[in-house]
């Protein structure tokens, strides 16, 4: 079936590419911004495009963003995004609620975003 709403289309194009995303691949400036916007809306329980009726769900959103932290420029975005404060947000909601998955891809995410993933001993 089509997409009935147009602004969804690239919202899940981009979620699928990051949730598919290994370290070889680096994805446009924008797009990683995109998706970091998508996930602080989501872990305030806003709708991401805003105004749609679209609801993320916050471990998919960091089980992508911890992929798109695999390649080194993504990572590089991430930090220049401030990603490390939006999982700090979504670490202290994800032990409120119990959410495991969701403590799992931000820890994944900031341990990719430190200097250990790149160059461990």
């Amino acid at each position: 079936s089509r997409c009935k709403n147009p602004n969804l289309v690239p919202v899940v194009a981009s979620l699928a590419v990051a949730n598919l995303a290994d370290e070889s691949y680096t994805m446009d400036r924008t797009i990683v911004s995109d998706l970091l916007h998508a996930f602080d809306l989501t872990l305030n329980a806003e709708p991401y495009p805003p105004g749609s009726r679209f609801f993320g769900t916050p471990w998919k959103i960091a089980l992508g963003i911890s992929n798109v932290c695999r390649n080194e420029t993504n990572r590089s975005y991430c930090r220049e995004l401030k990603l490390a404060p939006l999982l700090h947000k979504g670490l202290s909601i994800a032990l409120e609620t119990g959410d495991s998955r969701l403590i799992r891809y931000s820890l994944l995410s900031l341990w990719r975003l430190t200097d250990v993933y790149i160059n461990p001993k």
